[in-house]
């Protein structure tokens, strides 16, 4: 399994040697790993990068970000070249004017809802069993949500400000009962929870926009090499310096990539609720526990539209079913799950902790 190389730490390093990245910090720590065991840098810190180093991953198509402290990425480094064509991006831009457009941004909010139905549906089949009110409470809201994803499949039209509007309302809407049910999954120790992005202080917020961060880091490079261009979307609306194309693709993957190993990691305490530190930042042996965890997930088997495939192939599936759709060759469809037998069974196993 290829390694995510983290420079976390204040005077961390990166230099080359030969075909290998040299990662330090200061003078006492200091590890060697071969290029073609890279699938990603991140630079969480005040870090010396070497300019070698960087030409290296160019060479490797390794992207490097440079995150806030937060995990939300503000730069990133690419190869001047993708494997895709100036056709692609033209056809993104035209089908925003025509029936594609309408019939992505409903894929994008069909996607999120569908797998946060299903998500909440399997949490709630477990708690079923001990705690019956609380998984009463998370069928209805997953009703609910079931109700916005019905009103979205019957909005018709081409995509139009008010169009996108109404379809970011309905996707809103499923939202809203999403956390209200997801604050029920939370355990007491970590306080009371509601949904906040900027400026989270509280661990499960910090640990959901860290993950969210890293996924928008995967999706964006996943699209910039089938050629789309990141910025240009069709469920988010268009914002200078705004990734909406990644936002876009990235509603498919939240629940199945973070909010899944998010709670995995605080309903098994393997996450405790001094995460954080006074500043509302994750500490750093938990970022590392974090990634680990996000890692482990992209790396497991799924099945989509009765194809077995990693959790990570399927992101980069789905950037290509993008391309194909815009080209016309293929209607997009969807990524969703509709069953986590395997996170069920672990919160069996682990139940004496919950």
């Amino acid at each position: 399994m290829k390694k995510i190389v983290a420079l976390r730490e204040w005077g961390s390093w990166l230099r080359r040697k030969g075909k290998r990245f040299v990662i330090g910090v200061g003078k006492d720590e200091k590890v060697e790993i071969p290029a073609e065991n890279v699938e990603m840098i991140l630079i969480m810190s005040s870090s010396s990068l070497s300019s070698s180093s960087l030409k290296l991953a160019v060479e490797k198509k390794i992207p490097v970000f440079f995150t806030y402290p937060s995990g939300y990425p503000y730069a990133a480094l690419f190869p001047m070249v993708s494997t895709g064509s100036a056709r692609t991006r033209m056809e993104q831009y035209l089908s925003r004017l025509d029936e594609r457009g309408l019939q992505l941004a409903k894929a994008f909010a069909e996607g999120k809802l569908l797998n946060q139905y299903y998500l909440l549906r399997t949490f709630a089949r477990y708690r079923r069993r001990k705690r019956d009110k609380v998984a009463e409470e998370i069928y209805r809201k997953s009703a609910e949500i079931k109700q916005a994803l019905d009103d979205v499949r019957k909005v018709e039209g081409f995509l139009s400000f008010a169009i996108r509007s109404k379809l970011m309302n309905l996707e809103g809407r499923g939202a809203e009962a999403y956390w209200e049910a997801f604050s029920l999954l939370i355990p007491e120790r970590y306080g009371e929870f509601r949904r906040e992005k900027r400026g989270a202080r509280d661990v499960v917020n910090s640990l959901l926009n860290y993950g969210y961060g890293f996924l928008l880091a995967k999706v964006t490079t996943a699209l910039f090499y089938v050629g789309l261009d990141p910025y240009a979307g069709f469920l988010h609306v268009d914002r200078a310096g705004r990734e909406s194309l990644s936002l876009d693709l990235m509603e498919e993957f939240r629940q199945q990539v973070v909010d899944r190993v998010v709670l995995r990691l605080i309903l098994t305490n393997q996450i405790k609720s001094d995460a954080v530190n006074d500043k509302g930042l994750i500490r750093r042996e938990v970022v590392a526990t974090l990634l680990d965890a996000l890692r482990e997930r992209l790396q497991t088997f799924v099945y989509f539209r009765e194809r077995r495939m990693k959790l990570g192939t399927a992101i980069k599936r789905q950037a290509r079913a993008i391309v194909r759709h815009v080209l016309r060759s293929e209607r997009y469809s969807p990524f969703y799950l509709r069953y986590w037998v395997a996170l069920s069974h672990h919160l069996r196993h682990n139940e004496r902790l919950t």
